[in-house]
Order: C-alpha cells, then structure tokens, then sequence
C-alpha cells in the first residue's frame, strides 16, 4: 500500500474487551477502531503507513489478550501488508542534443518504478511533437518516444512529465522531471546573397553581438548554420557587415524578426516596426498588429515574408511564380538602395553613428512611408 488501507477483525464471537492496544502495527500505525453496528463480532480500523519506506508491514493480534463475554482467552492472527510509500523517480534523456525543423530524436524515460498509467497525457511538450510512447518488454520502469522538432527552428524542444504520475502504489512521482533539446537553426541572409556575414541570435535584445549569443558566419551563398541551447522562440537574428555577392556592396545589419532564419531587407523592415512599437509602449499584440499593418501596405503575405526570393526565383515553375519572386527580390533592393542613400548622406552630415545604427533608423522610416510609396519599392 502506498497510503492507507482499511483492515478488518472478524471474530467467531463478540469480543469484551478488544481495543487498539491488543494490536501490533509493523511499518504504520492503526486508528479509527470501531465495531460493526450490523455485527458485534466485526472491527475495522485504518492502518496508515509510514512515510518514505518500503517494508513488510503487518498487522497482528496475540493470543490471549482479547477475551468474549465469559471471559475466554481468543486465539490470534496476523496480516502482512506491502508497504510502499517511497516516492518514485525518473530521469529523462535525448539520444540528440540539438535538432534541425523536422528532425527526431529518441527520447528515454527511466523510472525508479514500473508507473501505474504513464502515457502522453502526462507530458506538456513545447518546440515539437512527441509520438510512438511505448514501454520496454524487458523492463516495464523504460519507457521510449520519438520527438519530432516543429516547423520552428529557433524554438527549444522541451519535454516535461507531470508529478503526477504515480507508482503501483499510488505514490506519485517525487518531482515533475523535463529534458530539452538544442537547436540546429540554418537560414540565409539575403539581399543578393550575402557573404562574409556575422549572424546572431539576439538574446539580450541589444542589437550588438555579446560573447556567449549563438553565433556563425555567411557562407559564399549567404548560407549559415548555428546550435543553440537556449529557447530562440523569442529572439531576432541579426546580421552585420559581408558583402552582397551580386552587386560587391558592403551591408551594414539586417534583421530577422523571431521565428524566421531567413533574413532579408524586407524582413529587417518587419523587425524594426515591431522595435518601434514595443519602444512606444506598445504590448506585443500592438506591436504584432503594427508589423502586420506594414505587411499589408506592402501588399505581402507572412509566407513571402520567409521567402528567400533568390531561391524562389530559381524555383519558379510558372510564369507567375516568378514574377512574385522578382517583384519580392526587387523591394528588397529597392529598400537598400534607399538605406544605404540615408546613411551615405547622414555620415556625410558628419553623424558619429556607426553605419549598422544610421541603417537601422534609415529602416524606420522607411516602414512609415505610404501603401503607395511602399508598393512603389516594389517594381523591378
């Protein structure tokens, strides 16, 4: 037993003098005595166990020390009970430390005891999915799924299981236990691609690189690729400097709002709506209804907004297909022909600014100009 349970004396005649002090108690303690008001010769008490043990409890009643009502010496008996009352654990563990968009990894759950029901209601899982939960044949305290990272690269893969989990006994488990899961994020920073680049997850938010942020460098094609331990749900990527390997201009910083890896002209425009939002006092919703307006004066969609317009524009089966990718690629030039304008006229009004912080302002105002300026950004 993990708790209580109830026990009963049954005697072939009423006793006269049985009480708690006739019983031995092994591994808990015996209260509650009381006799039957359908049958004299019936007493039930509540055995309660002890706490954080595993022993052969008992309950026992000696010979001659209850007598009936002529004053006969009874016979007596004993009753062994299982006790249980240690709180079970579970260690948790990933054969992956780190994990791409769609990637698997076997996740192993190890209990201390064989638990009584332990199935996917148990777990919250957050950065992806947990399918095929199934326990060892040959050890029934081994259970094995398989975690499936979601479409969000950024996001860390966590798993949790509920303290409520309880043993055979009922002792549920001593703590809730999680694992999580790196990430393995890869994108492109695109205005042509962008080469020699510095990437960064932003995580203090400070619009610098600080040691210790996950970091990587552009490859020839724009191409990066970094691991990381801590939640990106929430965090932008940021690029500096590199060269567009189209044009052989210097970039200064763009952005990728959370939740996106492929960072673009169009999406630092994104970004820096959200930025200013926040910065105004904004809430989060205002913040996203803002960037969400802008979207909507540039006449894009969230699907176009991760679009790296270079690929699309390579994969482009139809005539419209390309069109869109050209249309997309063609804003995004047309805002840093625009960017990098403002910020060869700011440094030539003798701005101490670094280029990376006259570009991001240059990106503000842009984000404030009309639908039909916007969409004029758009042609070709």
């Amino acid at each position: 037993i993990g708790g209580t349970a109830v026990v009963t004396f049954t005697f072939s005649q009423a006793p006269s003098d049985f009480a708690l002090s006739k019983v031995v108690a092994v591994g808990g303690t015996l209260s509650g005595l009381a006799v039957s008001s359908s049958n004299p010769n019936v007493y039930t008490a509540t055995f309660t166990a002890s706490a954080n043990t595993s022993v052969a409890g008992s309950v026992s009643v000696a010979s001659s020390v209850y007598h009936n009502a002529l004053g006969t010496a009874g016979t007596g008996a004993s009753l062994t009970l299982n006790v249980d009352t240690i709180a079970p654990t579970l260690s948790i563990a990933m054969d992956q430390t780190s994990l791409a968009s769609g990637d698997t990894a076997v996740v192993t759950f190890t209990f201390s005891e064989a638990p009584l029901d332990f199935n996917t209601n148990a777990l919250t899982v957050s950065g992806g999915a947990i399918s095929n939960l199934v326990v060892a044949t040959a050890d029934r305290k081994v259970y094995t799924a398989t975690f499936t990272k979601g479409s969000d690269a950024t996001a860390l893969g966590v798993i949790t299981v509920s303290s409520s989990v309880a043993d055979a006994a009922g002792n549920p488990l001593a703590n809730s236990a999680s694992v999580s899961v790196g990430s393995i994020v890869s994108g492109k920073v695109v205005d042509g691609y962008v080469s020699g680049a510095t990437v960064f997850a932003d995580v203090n938010n400070d619009g610098v690189y600080t040691v210790g942020e996950p970091t990587a460098s552009t490859s020839a094609t724009g191409g990066y690729v970094f691991t990381s331990g801590v939640n990106l749900a929430n965090v932008n990527l940021t690029s500096v400097g590199g060269i567009d390997i189209q044009s052989g201009a210097a970039v200064d910083k763009l952005i990728a709002p959370a939740g996106l890896a492929v960072i673009t002209p169009v999406t630092t425009l994104y970004a820096v709506a959200v930025s200013a939002a926040l910065s105004s006092g904004g809430t989060a919703d205002q913040a996203k209804t803002a960037a969400e307006s802008l979207l909507t004066k540039l006449g894009l969609t969230t699907t176009e907004l991760a679009t790296d317009p270079v690929a699309a524009l390579t994969n482009a089966t139809t005539p419209a297909a390309a069109a869109a990718a050209i249309s997309l690629q063609a804003l995004g030039q047309n805002v840093m022909m625009l960017v990098k304008v403002a910020t060869s006229l700011s440094q030539g009004l003798g701005s101490t600014s670094s280029a990376a912080s006259i570009s991001i302002d240059a990106f503000k105002s842009i984000s404030n100009l009309t639908a039909t300026q916007l969409t004029n950004l758009k042609s070709a």
